[in-house]
């Protein structure tokens, strides 16, 4: 079952650029209740994630007004190629924080999104009734 992240990306709905104001973006966040989004330099290559979590901290009001998006509120996170094989990088999906991974093309722009529940949906289908698609026998011991 040779799939890539170009077959599961989806469009990006959200992302933002470094330099934009901060209210905005914890806004866009909260208010499509996004835990995170891709965030992308002036020529729209991909830099990292912007957490909800990370831009209100312990904070109990709103942002500064003027506070800008910069690199010490961006969390490298990592992305993955177009033709990179889905199965080669589970462990490293599994391990990213958030509930998505950006899709980058060669040159670093950003592509799309892949969610987690968009990969297990996909081997749901695949493992129980899609094409290609397996059954799994497991032989268990007898015990005793």
């Amino acid at each position: 079952m040779s799939v890539t992240f170009s077959y599961l990306a989806e469009p990006v709905s959200t992302a933002f650029t470094i330099g934009e104001l901060v209210p905005g973006v914890v806004e866009a966040l909260a208010g499509k209740a996004l835990e995170c989004a891709p965030v992308l330099d002036g020529d729209g290559k991909y830099v990292g994630m912007v957490f909800l979590s990370g831009l209100l901290g312990d904070r109990t009001g709103a942002p500064d007004a003027g506070a800008k998006l910069d690199a010490e509120m961006i969390e490298m996170a990592r992305a993955f190629g177009l033709d990179e094989q889905l199965f080669d990088n589970l462990a490293a999906v599994a391990e990213a924080r958030g509930g998505i991974v950006p899709v980058v093309d060669e040159d670093g722009s950003l592509e799309g999104v892949v969610s987690r529940s968009r990969i297990l949906k996909f081997l749901a289908d695949r493992m129980h009734s899609g094409e290609g698609g397996y059954t799994l026998e497991i032989e268990v011991p007898p015990s005793g």
